[in-house]
């Protein structure tokens, strides 16, 4: 309760924009990969803050005016485009400089080049952690 309160009391933005991965990543697992993003988004809304999503498209960079930025997977290569000083308000999920699932980040480490494989990364990939929570709830407290 108290976040929320904390949360309508904050002065714009309360945008935050959820990097999508990379969707040759997900076939297959298209239904997994969209409840993960929407899990994200439910628990950033009741937060207090309006998610949007970005498909993390190659070249492309995500709005520089958002609260924060959650990027997962390879989306998290989107880091390039905020300034350094706001990237503190950037998440890494499903990346081993971020937070990642255990499983997850034995079979990334396990590939030489997980991103130029063709096998297809494990469930947990798409598994919104506890961890993936608590690394929102810091986030959010230093705003």
């Amino acid at each position: 309760m108290t976040r929320i309160l904390k949360s309508a009391l904050r002065s714009t933005p309360t945008v935050v924009v959820i990097i999508k991965g990379n969707p040759a990543k997900m076939v297959g697992m298209e239904d997994l990969a969209d409840a993960y993003y929407d899990e994200i988004a439910d628990y950033v809304q009741r937060l207090g803050f309006t998610p949007t999503f970005d498909p993390g498209e190659d070249m492309t960079c995500p709005d520089k005016s958002a609260a924060f930025w959650i990027a997962h997977s390879r989306g998290a290569g989107r880091i390039r485009c905020i300034d350094p000083k706001a990237q503190w308000r950037f998440l890494k999920f499903g990346d081993l400089d971020g937070v990642i699932h255990p499983v997850d980040a034995k079979w990334q480490a396990s590939i030489a080049d997980h991103r130029g494989s063709n096998e297809m990364p494990p469930k947990e990939h798409f598994e919104f952690t506890r961890e993936q929570q608590s690394a929102i709830d810091k986030l959010v407290s230093n705003l």
